[in-house]
């Protein structure tokens, strides 16, 4: 039953039972510090950074930075090229994003990292069916509200956990979580420090589940 934590921003820790993913790891610039993490992968949907690559990650672990298909302690992953975040004058990036479709234990997880448009019907088609999506919701130069409620509806996941939103401790330039909460016809939620998952608790409605982010 895989545990998710979020530490801010697209950094999750997915811990399996033999396995623990670490995505996007938190630099400080975004205003969250990432304390010492073990890890067996680690996915970057963007190019791995200079400070990126000192954080203090425990040595030994297995890095990617792009598409591609994969086979890691058991977890099969999917590299998927998508377009990356905006670009300064509000187009789309000459960099690209990855999208990392995560198979651990029995769940099926997609990472959408830092897009900043939604997907195209080709990379649906490779994303494929999902179980849980990790989903950027508070604009900026990633997908604001409205555009997650797309992608939401594109990918039909069973449980949807949003990141990339204002918080009190960072991303305080991106819009605050209520608006996705909105747009999503939901009221209030109680945040969670964790989550534990697995394909037989999942029901055909879809759920928010929203994680408090670890300090």
């Amino acid at each position: 039953m895989p545990e998710f934590k979020w530490f801010g921003h697209s950094c999750f820790r997915i811990r399996g039972r033999d396995v623990i993913i670490l995505t996007d790891p938190v630099s400080a610039d975004t205003g969250y510090i990432l304390k010492p993490q073990p890890a067996n992968i680690v996915s970057f949907s963007q190019p791995p950074t200079d400070e990126q690559r000192r954080l203090p990650i425990e040595p030994g672990f297995q890095s990617l930075t792009g598409p591609g298909e994969y086979e890691i302690r058991d977890v099969q992953i999917r590299g998927i090229r998508a377009h990356g975040r905006a670009g300064s004058d509000g187009g789309r990036s000459a960099r690209r994003a990855t999208i990392y479709v995560f198979e651990i234990e029995d769940l099926i997880v997609a990472h959408l990292g830092e897009i900043g448009s939604p997907p195209s019907e080709d990379e649906v088609s490779e994303i494929g069916s999902i179980d849980v999506l990790l989903v950027p919701v508070g604009g900026g130069p990633t997908l604001d509200a409205s555009r997650a409620a797309e992608v939401i509806s594109q990918l039909e996941p069973t449980i949807v956990i949003p990141m990339l939103f204002r918080t009190e401790q960072g991303d305080l330039q991106r819009d605050p979580l209520d608006r996705f909460l909105k747009e999503m016809g939901l009221g209030e939620v109680v945040m969670k420090d964790s989550v534990n998952l697995k394909k037989a608790d999942l029901t055909e409605t879809s759920e928010v589940i929203v994680l408090r982010p670890v300090t």
